[in-house]
């Protein structure tokens, strides 16, 4: 099921520029569909048009042209309606009142969503002790700490029970226990109460952690979509290995490699690239061993970050 759908969404920015009137493009034909219930990390460098996107698909702005759907929904057009079927959360912006008890900015909240006093309190109840926060949502919010506030940001979010939340950084500037903390609510968000997740961030580690897909966009256009199972077992097959001998490496190893890439030789030792949609590791040791005895073996694998790197620096076409 289709939560969300985006054809050719365009949005073209007039800037001053000394004297002149510019035309600068933030988001260029973008379009993608979001399944009910996945987590995706919608991701890309400073300036690339994730924060444009997503203001548009939660009725901020207007595109210049194109369409979007979200929770059957035109953003722009119905986001008083659209409002109540989704979550927003902005590292940088808190939608808590910094002097009030966290649990009197939740009643404001279901005072703005129009919650029942009833439903609202049994909300409250059950994701506080669902998420461990029941002491401290009795407490300021000035007095929390950042990742305590994030956490109770969240629920924040979602107390109108949202079908898609938008996470922008929303691990930014927490320590890594705080951080874990925030992904394993995420995931609970999604598993046990079936939230969509739309997730920007910087930090891989909430990527790998938590996304089933990413979509990457770069100078406004999107440049790779996606599922992590293709991206793992498709686009991450290079391996470098680095083998030791029991004695010197001469040109006469070149007879004992095949589909491999000689990348470093030194007195006992051998560096290879390879990939192994083309060789297996277990073959290409067995043909090394051939040359001489191996005393040590050491493999590198790709990481995520390489091809998100790589389409960090990609402009479509």
């Amino acid at each position: 099921m289709t939560i969300a759908k985006i054809d050719n969404l365009t949005k073209v920015f007039t800037i001053k520029e000394k004297k002149n009137k510019v035309e600068k493009i933030a988001v260029n034909n973008v379009s993608f569909e979001i399944k009910k219930g996945e987590i995706i990390g919608f991701l890309g460098p400073n300036g690339a048009g994730k924060s444009t996107t997503i203001k548009i698909l939660t009725g901020i702005l207007h595109p210049t042209e194109g369409e979007a759907v979200v929770c059957d929904y035109v953003p722009w057009k119905q986001r008083i309606e659209l409002t109540r079927n989704i979550g927003c959360l902005f590292g940088q912006k808190s939608q808590l009142n910094q002097f009030l008890p966290i649990i009197d900015s939740y009643r404001l909240l279901g005072a703005i969503y129009d919650i029942k006093k009833e439903e609202l309190i049994k909300t409250i109840n059950e994701y506080a002790e669902y998420f461990g926060i029941k002491d401290l949502i009795q407490r300021k919010a000035n007095s929390l700490s950042l990742g305590q506030r994030m956490i109770c940001e969240i629920v924040g979010a979602i107390l109108h029970k949202p079908q898609i939340i938008f996470l922008d950084e929303p691990t930014i500037g927490l320590d890594i226990i705080m951080k874990q903390k925030v992904r394993d609510m995420v995931l609970k968000l999604n598993k046990e109460y079936g939230v969509t997740v739309v997730l920007t961030s910087h930090d891989i580690e909430d990527v790998k952690y938590l996304c089933e897909r990413i979509i990457i966009i770069n100078h406004g256009e999107i440049v790779l979509d996606e599922n992590m199972a293709t991206i793992k077992n498709e686009l991450l097959t290079q391996r470098k290995i680095t083998v030791n001998f029991d004695k010197k490496v001469t040109d006469e190893i070149s007879q004992y490699i095949k589909n491999a890439e000689i990348i470093e030789k030194t007195d006992n030792a051998i560096k290879l690239k390879f990939d192994i949609k083309e060789v297996t590791v277990c073959k290409l040791i067995d043909s090394l061993s051939e040359y001489s005895s191996i005393e040590d073996i050491d493999i590198e694998h790709a990481d995520i970050e390489q091809i998100i790197f790589k389409a960090y620096k990609t402009k479509k076409g």
